[in-house]
């Protein structure tokens, strides 16, 4: 089975909260793009506006190999702008002005039309089997992190960070560094460097899950930060506490001291989500002949990945439970 083997294949569109629209600073347009990750859509756009990329809000990230769709704001946009516009790979449709930015607030979840191709006969036997005991358990999944959560080494370089390894980090992220490694990691944008930590929760968070995934109750597990208390866990605590022993690694690590612009309090995150509005139909592959494709669509609420949710239903999530 393979998924996102071309853009038209991974389809994503936001449910989002509308800003009010009183004709305040922030113009805000529904972003349509193709081929093109939301990072890279947003330079783009920044630079059509004659805008800094900093001024343009957006609530979720999408992936470059899909179809998608999202809500973002441009702040102090002139009025000659505010209107529909398409270029470079981009659309913009205009929906109003307000006084507030697009945050991850305004996201409510995604609609999802995915396409699985190559899916052998024995494979989607196995699929129709998967739905039905999804189906009995009211299509809920395990929330885990999607492999492009981690990229080749993004939790590596996350637990370097946090361990106080600075010179591996540095390593992983520029490849070689004379000097102060620190000051290396420093001049990376925040929210770039805060990505590798967050890598690193999420890591963590999917082995504790991996661990749990048999208990289909309605659970949450931490994000560990310096703010978790084992004792809160109750009966998870140990589970928990064994893996952050294995990983030598404990709450307050998650305070960075030379680097405290990266010390992470961390958080909660469900360990089931329901998924909604779920259809699948099997079809011949007209781009390999011999096989099945899988249409499927389906709401997630934000946060959880469509990718988790295929390799779920395809048996395959042992590739994003403990990344390498």
């Amino acid at each position: 089975m393979e998924i996102k083997c071309r853009a038209e294949d991974f389809v994503v569109d936001e449910e989002f909260t509308m800003p009010a629209l009183d004709g305040g600073q922030f113009s805000y347009f529904v972003l349509g793009k193709r081929g093109m990750n939301t990072s890279d859509a947003v330079r783009l756009v920044a630079r059509l506006f004659w805008v800094n990329s900093g001024s343009i809000g957006y609530a979720g990230l999408k992936d470059r190999v899909s179809v998608s769709s999202q809500l973002i704001s441009v702040k102090g946009l002139g009025k000659g702008f505010r209107q529909d516009f398409a270029r470079g790979g981009v659309s913009l449709r205009f929906l109003g002005t307000g006084s507030s930015p697009v945050t991850l607030g305004c996201l409510k979840g995604n609609l999802f039309s995915v396409v699985a191709r190559r899916v052998s006969r024995e494979e989607a036997s196995a699929f129709v089997q998967k739905v039905h005991a999804f189906s009995d358990k009211n299509y809920r999944m395990p929330n885990f992190f999607g492999e492009q959560r981690f990229g080749n080494s993004n939790h590596l370089v996350g637990k370097a960070i946090i361990s106080g390894d600075l010179k591996a980090a540095a390593r992983m992220v520029f490849g070689s560094v004379n000097g102060d490694c620190a000051a290396a990691l420093r001049s990376l944008p925040r929210k770039m460097a805060l990505l590798y930590v967050h890598a690193y929760q999420s890591f963590l968070f999917n082995r504790c899950l991996s661990a749990l995934a048999s208990d289909t109750g309605e659970f949450s597990l931490p994000l560990v930060g310096f703010g978790t208390e084992l004792e809160s866990l109750e009966g998870r605590r140990g589970i928990v506490a064994d893996i952050l022993e294995e990983e030598c690694v404990r709450p307050r690590s998650f305070v960075v001291r030379s680097l405290p612009e990266l010390s992470c309090e961390g958080g909660e995150r469900a360990a089931f989500v329901r998924v909604r509005d779920f259809r699948h139909r099997m079809a011949d592959d007209e781009m390999n002949p011999g096989f099945l494709k899988c249409e499927l669509s389906f709401w997630l609420p934000k946060g959880s990945y469509a990718t988790v949710l295929v390799r779920f239903l395809f048996g395959e999530l042992s590739e994003v439970c403990k990344p390498v």
